[in-house]
């Protein structure tokens, strides 16, 4: 299957899990700010993990198109598709099973963040005249979403997910004016800490936790995105698998 190349995001040294399928291809900080292992090579378009999350990574096979095969996949060092090693032939989208929730989305980013960011970014894309913005309402109303921003996708609907993320976010960054700055979003969620870690409903109330804003932004952007998809397709036309948490290296984390 030379014609796959599914990315493992990881901000730290990799802690082996038994894949060896070589369509598999890992991607560290280190590759990303270094270029200290080929193919990759050093990007000054770097993404901040610790507010971007798996973004950053996203973002640079995004900006480097020789990096991307036919069919373009991401997952986590301890979180993977259920197939893990054995990839399933690829006729269609590969997308995470949708969480279901207790409230909808709306109300679960305002329980678990601050909904404050994803009204203003709602409001981006109205004043973008975005073609999703019937889906965005879609989702704040809906009991589900696809967790993770994991993925197999063919290159063009790669591209096209990651210009539609990436123009509203990047846009969001400026006018939070952090700058792509940990320092900076660290000050910005202090500015706001009743909003984001005074809350007793929140599962997290840690500062870095908190500031890995634009990870939780785009899991429901990617929500977005799939809706719009499935609706425009029809809900065959991509597969679901569940997500594999890898015990050994998830209980190595927790410790």
């Amino acid at each position: 299957m030379n014609n796959v190349k599914i990315y493992v995001c990881c901000h730290k040294d990799y802690e082996p899990v038994g894949i060896d399928n070589p369509c598999y291809c890992i991607i560290s900080d280190k590759d990303i700010k270094n270029g200290s292992s080929l193919p990759f090579v050093k990007s000054d378009g770097f993404l901040e993990n610790r507010i971007w999350s798996e973004l950053s990574h996203i973002y640079y096979i995004w900006k480097h198109p020789e990096l991307q095969a036919d069919w373009v996949g991401f997952c986590h060092y301890r979180r993977y598709f259920e197939f893990m090693n054995d990839i399933p032939e690829l006729t269609k989208p590969i997308i995470p099973q949708p969480l279901n929730l207790s409230f909808n989305n709306f109300m679960s980013y305002f329980v678990n963040h601050n909904a404050y960011d994803l009204m203003q970014v709602l409001t981006l894309m109205k004043k973008k005249e975005s073609p999703y913005i019937r889906e965005a309402l879609m989702m704040c109303d809906s009991h589900t979403y696809y967790p993770f921003n994991m993925f197999v996708f063919p290159k063009d609907l790669f591209n096209e997910l990651c210009e539609f993320m990436f123009g509203i976010l990047l846009e969001y960054d400026k006018f939070l004016k952090v700058d792509n700055s940990y320092d900076n979003m660290i000050a910005h969620v202090a500015d706001y800490r009743e909003l984001y870690v005074e809350k007793n409903s929140s599962p997290n109330n840690e500062y870095k936790y908190q500031a890995r804003l634009y990870g939780f932004l785009a899991e429901r952007l990617f929500t977005v995105f799939i809706i719009k998809k499935l609706t425009q397709d029809g809900m065959k036309s991509m597969v679901r698998y569940k997500v594999k948490v890898t015990e050994e290296t998830y209980n190595r984390v927790k410790l």
